[in-house]
């Protein structure tokens, strides 16, 4: 991979993924996408060299302020079948996650509905079909959504 852009640009490109979603507390609201900084990526708590490879696909070419879907990196990275060169997303994601949780990492904490998560992950072009979220005391909801 090319690495030769300024990593100091990462502070204005965002990051926004989706992950399992948790709660606050009693009663609070799923939240279960997150937007963090680039410069998030390259964090010590971060799963490395993978955070900082992926930040580099992150800010390459970005303009200042970008929020990047993580979903726009897979398609970027042939429909995700490069992943295992770049590194491991899932893990990356879920340090990000505790980073955000634990407030080491500053990280803005969303609970999208069902569709717009969906569209987040996938895209608008994609068939999909999900099972009904949790609830906040963790059962779940029977049934099935589709969409096309």
């Amino acid at each position: 991979m090319n690495e030769t852009h300024d990593r100091s640009q990462a502070g204005t490109v965002y990051l926004l993924f989706s992950h399992e979603p948790y709660y606050l507390g009693p009663g609070s609201r799923e939240i279960n996408t997150t937007v963090v900084a680039g410069a998030s990526l390259l964090h010590p708590g971060v799963r490395q060299p993978d955070g900082a490879r992926i930040h580099d696909l992150l800010v390459r070419e970005r303009r200042p302020g970008e929020i990047v879907p993580l979903s726009t990196l897979t398609h970027e990275l042939d429909g995700g079948a490069r992943w295992p060169q770049v590194g491991d997303w899932e893990a990356v994601t879920s340090d990000l996650v505790q980073l955000v949780r634990g407030g080491q990492c500053d990280g803005f904490s969303l609970g999208l509905p069902l569709v717009a998560r969906a569209l987040l992950c996938a895209g608008p072009g994609v068939r999909w079909s999900v099972p009904k979220p949790t609830t906040a005391d963790g059962s779940r909801r029977t049934g099935q959504t589709t969409a096309a």
